[in-house]
């Protein structure tokens, strides 16, 4: 059999204890690290083809989300504007700003304002947005106080722990008779 020193055996314990505190540390930071707004970009905006104010459009003009964001209750999306329906408006209200001549220009040549999306899912994340709002799920649940952002910012980190404690709440405060079919905390809801 093989038999270790004193001093050898002694070295050997020390050795493993640090090997699970590093491990343990690294574990933790990583953890840390994972819930992070850098990696969840709670907060984060991102830059777009033109400054575009929805507190502008909601708040000040009083347009509604849905004139924009056309039908999100029959869709899995809520549409990104299209470039006709920014030139509807604009082709009358400050129809010469110089601020809006990418607008114009989209509009002339038949072609798509590449708006950059702003609220990102894992691409292995099945969401319907549809489905939350016939369950009369207001936008500012999940996408914070859109009409007082000068600036589109992610609200919330999308985690799916928050999206669960969403779920949980829901389901607990629903009648019997409300709750939509199926486990909205299993597993396959989200991942299809």
């Amino acid at each position: 059999m093989f038999k270790l020193s004193k001093e050898k055996n002694r070295l050997l314990k020390q050795l493993i204890v640090l090997s699970v505190v590093l491990l343990g540390s690294f574990v933790c930071l990583a953890l840390i690290f994972g819930q992070s707004a850098y990696v969840t970009q709670k907060g984060h905006f991102r830059e777009q083809p033109l400054a575009f104010s929805h507190k502008l459009h909601t708040e000040d003009v009083g347009i509604d989300c849905k004139y924009c964001h056309t039908q999100p209750e029959k869709s899995f999306h809520a549409d990104i504007p299209s470039t006709e329906t920014c030139y509807g408006c604009h082709q009358d209200i400050l129809k010469t700003s110089a601020f809006l001549y990418p607008v114009r220009s989209a509009y002339q040549k038949k072609d798509v304002i590449k708006w950059n999306r702003v609220n990102l899912l894992a691409d292995h994340v099945y969401f319907n947005h549809s489905k939350h709002i016939k369950q009369n799920i207001s936008c500012e649940t999940c996408h914070g106080d859109v009409r007082g952002m000068p600036k589109m910012t992610t609200a919330h980190d999308f985690t799916m722990q928050w999206c669960l404690s969403c779920h949980r709440t829901f389901h607990e405060n629903q009648r019997a008779d409300e709750v939509p079919q199926g486990d909205l905390k299993g597993c396959y809801t989200c991942h299809r």
